[in-house]
């Protein structure tokens, strides 16, 4: 049974609205591991990331949000996705503080008041991986990373993947799939880090 939180409908884009967020206040989550934009895979490090995390929806309002974002905004928040941020394009904007966040193809311009910075695995939406084998209980597939969710259970990003454009029925987490590359793409720094430490582990 596929999790319907965690599906995304582009096309109708409906407010998307998720009862029973799994903490209580932003002091729930954890301190981030960040150190100088780094984010550490074993002995080694990637630097090309911007920053990843988590943003939590305040009591009252939405004046933290760029009033021509606020529909995207609303389709997004409030949730546990793991957001992508980065300095606003808009020098006017970046002086008074606003960031833009991204989520795939969707992004806003809002101001950090309540962002918690989140450790990522490195993966971002739209990288091609292929689901293993785990040791044959599973058949390998190549998929899309579709979707990252916080989870404060156990403290780490849980990903939905899609096949063929169809979501598969459950999430996962970094350790249930590696890095590939479809033919004709070109891979970025981040992604060459990724398929390097797959092949160090085979």
């Amino acid at each position: 049974m596929i999790d319907n939180d965690f599906v995304e409908d582009v096309a109708a884009n409906p407010p998307l609205h998720i009862d029973g967020l799994d903490w209580d206040s932003p002091g729930d989550i954890q301190p981030s591991q960040w150190v100088s934009r780094q984010v550490g895979f074993g002995q080694k490090s990637i630097s090309h990331l911007p920053q990843h995390g988590i943003c939590l929806w305040p009591e009252e309002g939405t004046d933290w949000i760029h009033p021509q974002d606020l529909k995207v905004a609303l389709s997004l928040l409030p949730s546990k996705r793991i957001f992508r941020k980065i300095d606003c394009d808009d020098s006017v904007l970046g002086n008074i503080g606003y960031c833009e966040f991204t989520y795939g193809q969707k992004q806003f311009r809002g101001l950090p008041i309540l962002w918690r910075e989140i450790s990522t695995d490195g993966f971002e939406i739209g990288d091609s991986v292929e689901l293993k084998s785990d040791n044959g209980r599973l058949r390998p597939l190549i998929c899309d990373l579709a979707g990252m969710f916080w989870s404060q259970k156990v403290q780490r990003i849980e990903y939905t993947l899609k096949r063929n454009g169809f979501p598969l029925p459950r999430r996962f987490l970094a350790d249930d799939f590696r890095m590939t590359m479809k033919l004709g793409h070109a891979p970025s720094p981040r992604q060459l880090e990724l398929l390097a430490q797959s092949r160090d582990r085979i």
